[in-house]
């Protein structure tokens, strides 16, 4: 992968990263205002566990992209084993979350799916700034 990929890459999950990070805190302040502030700390940390799934994406990307210069047939198997991971973890996270700390599972998955909106944001936002 060229460092100018490698640039655009990092640009691109930072965006994401930012966008997740607002979302998270507009979920927190919404719920913290009409519920309550454990209601809002589920929020946060489903947001955070969506935080980590953006982290691990791109990070199976860069394998991928890395893998391609060595060989084409086992370009995808990054990508894949790093979706696996991420589904573990995540997965994982939710669970702990609901189950060992108690958080209220429909704000831990409303953080979760929340944060998976900050995608098309960051999408549309270097769009513009690439025009």
């Amino acid at each position: 992968m060229t460092t100018v990929h490698t640039q655009t890459l990092l640009a691109s999950i930072k965006a994401v990263l930012i966008a997740q990070g607002v979302i998270a805190l507009i979920l927190f302040i919404i719920a913290a205002i009409w519920f309550t502030w454990v209601d809002g700390v589920a929020g946060i940390w489903g947001a955070v566990l969506g935080m980590i799934g953006t982290v691990l994406t791109g990070r199976s990307v860069k394998r991928s992209s890395d893998a391609v210069a060595l060989n084409e047939k086992v370009a995808l198997a990054p990508a894949f084993s790093g979706t696996f991971a991420k589904l573990l973890f995540v997965g994982a996270g939710v669970v702990l979350g609901i189950v060992q700390f108690g958080l209220d599972p429909f704000f831990t998955v409303a953080g979760l799916a929340l944060a998976q909106f900050a995608y098309p944001f960051a999408v549309f936002a270097s769009v513009n700034d690439a025009s």
